[in-house]
């Protein structure tokens, strides 16, 4: 059976993953120039070799509790668009089964469509956001 691999990342105590398809590099965390009548999740812009990116605080725009301690930035890239999202740390790449993903719960992911399942990895819970679907907000 093929295997996928996810970028597993925590926010607060939670893991969550990212298909490493969509992830370009993992970067230092560094102050970001707000963005006047930003949403809330939008922790600001930054300059990254000559582009500006968006960085998201995916902590509120998932609605997961506060970021403690050390940040790092995850910066993904979707059909050349190009997006941060600020994380605590990120702990490993895992390759799991394609198709081991399950569906979230509805319950779980009413008015969030950015969160498209969980995986059981290593007796953990994992749940995946489809980082692709932050860039539709």
């Amino acid at each position: 059976m093929s295997k996928e691999q996810l970028v597993i990342f925590r926010l607060g105590k939670e893991e969550y993953g990212a298909f490493i398809s969509q992830v370009r590099e993992i970067i230092q965390y560094q102050e970001t120039t707000k963005f006047p009548n930003a949403p809330a999740f939008l922790d600001g812009i930054i300059n990254l070799r000559g582009r500006v990116i968006p960085i998201i605080h995916l902590a509120k725009q998932l609605q997961s509790g506060e970021l403690t301690g050390e940040k790092l930035i995850v910066v993904i890239e979707i059909d050349g668009q190009m997006l941060g999202v600020v994380v605590n740390e990120v702990t490993e790449v895992a390759a799991i089964e394609a198709g081991a993903v399950e569906e979230a719960p509805m319950a779980l992911t009413s008015g969030n469509e950015s969160v498209v399942g969980i995986v059981k990895y290593e007796g953990r819970l994992i749940i995946i956001v489809d980082m692709s679907k932050l860039l539709n907000k």
